[in-house]
């Protein structure tokens, strides 16, 4: 075996047994953007036998300040194929497979099919809920992440049958109400960060070791420095269902002043810097104070929760409708 492992060989969690199992490893990365491109490069690192690039997009000059696989030469290039070609580079041991394509519902099974578990670092929800149920369906895991601004978001689904994105988040967002990149902009280490996470969890996943994120949403505010988990659960099945108050609505803030204004006590989760620089009213009780402060909650009122991108505005509605109370995000 390669001396190149040996500083993660002499781990006791992994030791020559653990390396075999990565060496045996089939993973598939979707999207070779700003997650994917670290994922994929720890992964090769780490000796993953095994791993398939998936995308179809081209490298753009905006690309470069967080998608760490690719430099200025390669604008208008492949992103797989530019990704394969540093990669190959940086571990000849591994088999890259570069699948120029955009992922959809009809396509992913043949895409997939051959590999133990899928990493997803796509950028938009249509390939995000196609992939997760795939997955579902086959029982393979699924390790998550997103990003959006300053926050980054990652977790495990469907680990030895845990609960998936549809537990989370049961419903596919409509188009446009929820900013991307592209709109929002987004802190260029932050995808490394989250990126690097998504690696390690691929590892522990493979070598069996430590306790992964299933069941378990880990947030990270990168302009705040604040790390949360969220606990989340498998959601009844939908004929057991008797109304949509199991199902959180996201509203804009004009839908929120029309329809909920004086029905609906605002509440806004985040830090004190944070609403001391714009302040949109309502009470605040930050994210890390919220299930506390529920605990006194003994009104009738609806909740509706606010932050800067929608995440800790979500993990409160979810904690607040697992007591009973009609929550929305307002974004």
């Amino acid at each position: 075996m390669s001396n190149k492992y040996i500083r993660q060989i002499i781990l006791s969690e992994i030791g020559v047994v653990g390396q075999q199992k990565l060496t045996d490893a089939r993973v598939l990365v979707i999207g070779c953007g700003g997650l994917g491109s670290p994922v994929a490069d720890y992964l090769v690192r780490a000796g993953i036998g095994t791993v398939g690039l998936v995308d179809n997009d081209i490298i753009d000059e905006t690309n470069l300040h967080r998608q760490i696989l690719f430099t200025g030469e390669d604008i208008g290039k492949s992103k797989v194929d530019v990704a394969k070609q540093r990669l190959v580079q940086v571990n000849k041991q591994v088999k890259i497979n570069a699948i120029n394509k955009r992922v959809t519902e009809s396509n992913i099974s043949e895409i997939a099919t051959d590999y133990d578990m899928v990493v997803d670092g796509s950028d938009n929800f249509r390939t995000r809920y196609a992939v997760n149920d795939y997955c579902k369906q086959e029982n393979k895991p699924l390790v998550y992440g997103a990003v959006n601004k300053w926050e980054g978001q990652l977790t495990v689904f469907h680990h030895k049958g845990g609960p998936g994105l549809r537990d989370l988040f049961p419903e596919m967002p409509e188009p446009g109400t929820i900013e991307n990149c592209e709109e929002a902009g987004v802190a260029g280490p932050l995808p490394g960060m989250i990126g690097s996470y998504m690696a390690l969890e691929v590892i522990k996943l493979i070598c069996d070791v430590g306790e992964v994120l299933s069941g378990r949403l880990m947030l990270i505010d990168g302009l705040y420095g604040d790390v949360q988990f969220i606990r989340y659960g498998a959601i009844a099945k939908p004929q057991t269902i008797k109304s949509k108050s199991d199902v959180i609505d996201e509203v804009d803030w004009n839908t929120f002043r029309e329809k909920w204004e004086g029905i609906a006590e605002l509440i806004d989760v985040r830090t004190i810097e944070e609403r001391i620089m714009n302040d949109k009213g309502g009470i605040h009780v930050p994210s890390n104070e919220i299930e506390t402060w529920l605990l006194d909650f003994e009104n009738d009122k609806p909740l509706a929760f606010y932050c800067a991108t929608g995440l800790r505005a979500y993990g409160a509605a979810r904690l607040a409708q697992s007591r009973g109370i009609k929550s929305i995000v307002v974004i």
